[in-house]
This record gives C-alpha cells, structure tokens and sequence, in this order.
C-alpha cells in the first residue's frame, strides 16, 4: 500500500507471497544450482502456478523469481536489477526476514538484528527501495521487547511509531527515595 498498488496489484502480491514456496511441496526439490534447475523448487512452483487458471502468470513468476538477487547471483535464472519484478524483490525481503528470525533456522535472530542483517544485503542480494519500504514499516522493537538504552536504563517498548521503527516509545522504571517512578521514554524526540 505505501508503495502506491492498487488493489489488483496488491491481490496478485498477496497471492504470490503466499504461494511462493509452493514448489516445495511434493518430491524433494533440488537446491544446487550445479544440478538440473527445471527442479529446483522455484520453477517447480512456476509451473504449478502457470498451470492454475484461477491465478495470474505474475503470481507464478513472484514464484519463479523470489530466489533471484539483484546482483545477478541468485537462482533460477541469475537475472539482475531491474529485471527481476518488482513483487518477486517485495517477496524476497519478506521470505530472508521471516528466515531470519524464524526460530526453527538456528536460533533465529532478533527483529532489529534480522534488520540489519537486511540492509547488510541492500544493493547485492536484496533490492534497496525495497527495503527502506519494508524498514519503515516493520516492528524492529516489538512492543514487549526489553531494550536497554543509551543512558544505561533497561525498559520496555510500549508503543511504536509509523514510520520510525528504530524509535519506538520505552517505558523504564525508575527508583527515587523508595519510591517507584514509571515514565515512558519517546525515542522519536
């Protein structure tokens, strides 16, 4: 939506990010790029898609796309830049910051280390537009999360702001005199 999609666009988006692994399903899909790569799960899921009337041939190429890096290293294909759709870069962003911090792949990082992580990527794997998007919307420091901030106090996010993930508003507990003094802390100002 921040990106100016219409609804149209934003459906075939949808339906593609959550169908992108679907060439996954089924045999066992060959990773290495050395190997066949009419098997490899992407253009499996291709396939798949193509196949299906109900859905766009974009929602199939998001599917064929969502492992193609920006500076042409990627599978199945090695496009670069701007060749690779748009919604198949959005998709890739969403697909490396759910693996990132998906606990199940090693221990699974934090939001804001997955972040950074990203950004480490911009301009090689991952494309920057799409990022800085992505940046400005998700939650670095869910509300919850025990931060510690630069004067030493440790609190906890509360609330965020649109726009300023990185800057969230803290709630820290304070003790005064035997007596406890709750503030919250606006990163923002």
């Amino acid at each position: 939506i921040n990106m100016g999609m219409n609804y149209m666009q934003l459906k075939d988006l949808s339906i593609g990010a959550l169908l992108h692994d679907v060439g996954k399903t089924g045999q066992a899909a060959v990773e290495e790029p050395s190997k066949d790569l009419k098997r490899h799960h992407t253009w499996r899921g291709y396939e798949i898609l193509k196949a299906k009337r109900e859905f766009s041939l974009l929602t199939a190429h998001i599917a064929l796309q969502h492992h193609e890096r920006i500076d042409g290293a990627g599978l199945p294909r090695g496009l670069t830049g701007d060749t690779i759709h748009m919604f198949a870069k959005i998709v890739a962003v969403a697909n490396m910051y759910d693996n990132l911090i998906n606990p199940l792949n090693d221990k699974g990082l934090l939001p804001h280390d997955a972040c950074e992580k990203l950004m480490a990527m911009s301009g090689q794997e991952l494309d920057h537009e799409t990022l800085v998007e992505f940046t400005r919307i998700i939650s670095v420091y869910p509300n919850g999360t025990a931060v510690r901030l630069s004067t030493k106090e440790t609190g906890v996010v509360v609330r965020q702001h649109r726009g300023l993930p990185g800057r969230p508003v803290v709630r820290v507990a304070r003790t005064s005199d035997n007596e406890l003094e709750i503030t919250e802390v606006d990163l923002a100002k």
